[in-house]
């Protein structure tokens, strides 16, 4: 029982270093010995406990401060877009660990942060692919997948840009209410127009 208790505690630990190090100090700082030494953990009980270094961070990835919490969004309202994208930015910018973990996914090749991106990218395939059965085979289907990426991308960038170098970009604030404001009302005014 107290082994159990001491390799409970030890596994925490860890993952609890993975959440520090983000957001302390970015993804850029985490690798095995990083994790190992900020955890005061040795590295060989990250291999014993986890096997691997993407299994470490693939259930890191399960815990709820890296999950983006979608709420149901009604799917004829003719601004569930605007209201989706909306919800991603609020929730990238409420929580830093989100941010971190686009600039992660972007820069390692860890296959637990390809699966976790690929998860919330099938969700919001789901999602646009909804909209577009609503629009009935609209010639601009297309345009509005496109569209929606780009704007998601948009949001996607914005935030993990504010993280990562705190400050404006092409003039725009993220981290400022009043700017994020403006650009959700710009987002559903594009949204408005092609739909």
């Amino acid at each position: 029982m107290k082994k159990r208790k001491r390799s409970a505690i030890t596994k925490a630990k860890m993952l609890q270093g993975i959440h520090d190090i983000l957001i302390e100090e970015g993804c850029g700082k985490i690798n095995v010995a990083y994790v190992s030494t900020y955890s005061g953990v040795d590295r060989k009980l990250l291999y014993y406990h986890f096997g691997s270094f993407s299994n470490m961070v693939a259930e890191f990835l399960q815990l709820d401060a890296g999950q983006f919490d979608e709420k149901p969004i009604d799917p004829w309202d003719k601004q569930a877009m605007a209201k989706y994208l909306k919800q991603r930015m609020d929730q990238l910018f409420d929580n830093p660990i989100l941010k971190q973990l686009l600039v992660w996914e972007l820069s390692d090749n860890i296959p637990a942060l390809k699966y976790y991106a690929s998860k919330r990218e099938q969700n919001e395939t789901q999602f646009i692919q909804h909209q577009l059965e609503m629009r009935n085979g609209s010639e601009r289907q297309i345009d509005i997948q496109a569209i929606f990426a780009l704007l998601l991308g948009g949001i996607h960038y914005l935030s993990a840009y504010s993280q990562q170098n705190n400050k404006p970009f092409f003039g725009m604030n993220y981290n400022d209410e009043t700017q994020r404001k403006h650009l959700l009302d710009i987002l559903a005014r594009v949204l408005s127009q092609i739909t």
